[in-house]
């Protein structure tokens, strides 16, 4: 029993792809929660075995110092095994646009951005994993790193350096235009998520002290998330 549960920690501290660097993009944000999904899930199969299921038995019946242990993280295990099956039913909504970028050049991925943003938004709402500033924040810079990725393929320093000046010059000014239309999009989306939820606290606030039988003050605290900007440099 110490040695499973020394193997079952082992399995629960990997909670993220930040292992991964950070040039990582959504598709193995994806693979991951694929990958620790089927893990978790093979764990929770062999916890249910007869042979464990009756050495756990053996070790209460002697009041074992290891079972509370053990029985926590048995419980963990089926959690986190819960929340990976939900971030692969809200990741996958992501999939499709990721692998279709994949097939686009710089100038043609600017219309699937405003899509993508509205997919990510969706995710942050109704996910019970991605609703945290942290979380929302790192999806963000994933799809951030996989749209400058692709972008990066696009560019060929060989035809620079053979002198295709004017081709190479129309592909550079189309990855900058690129990632400005991403930027943009996404300061567009904050400000407008910072007045929605401006409006709602207020509305909500006021509906509390009026319907409040004593009037007393109430304060409803709603968290704003928003990722950091995204800071582009130019390169001479």
């Amino acid at each position: 029993m110490i040695h499973w549960t020394r193997q079952i920690k082992a399995v629960l501290s990997a909670q993220s792809v930040s292992d991964m660097g950070d040039t990582s993009g959504p598709l193995e944000e994806i693979s991951f929660w694929k990958s620790r999904c089927a893990d978790l899930e093979s764990i929770s199969k062999q916890l249910q075995k007869p042979g464990v299921c009756h050495i756990q038995a053996i070790l209460q019946l002697h009041t074992s110092n290891y079972i509370p242990s053990f029985c926590e993280l048995a419980k963990q295990i089926q959690d986190s095994t819960l929340q990976a099956q939900s971030n692969i039913s809200f990741l996958s909504l992501l999939k499709e646009p990721c692998e279709e970028l994949a097939q686009l050049k710089p100038r043609e991925i600017v219309p699937k951005l405003a899509h993508i943003l509205n997919i990510i938004r969706v995710i942050w709402v109704n996910s019970s994993y991605y609703n945290t500033h942290d979380k929302i924040t790192a999806l963000l810079s994933k799809m951030s790193s996989e749209i400058i990725r692709q972008c990066c393929r696009q560019i060929s320093l060989d035809r620079i350096f053979q002198g295709y000046v004017i081709s190479s010059k129309q592909i550079l000014n189309d990855c900058i235009q690129c990632c400005l239309a991403w930027k943009e999009l996404y300061l567009h989306n904050s400000q407008l998520h910072h007045k929605y939820s401006s409006l709602k606290s207020s509305f909500l606030s006021i509906r509390v002290v009026l319907c409040s039988p004593r009037h007393r003050n109430t304060t409803l605290g709603l968290h704003c998330v928003t990722a950091a900007p995204i800071h582009l440099t130019r390169h001479n």
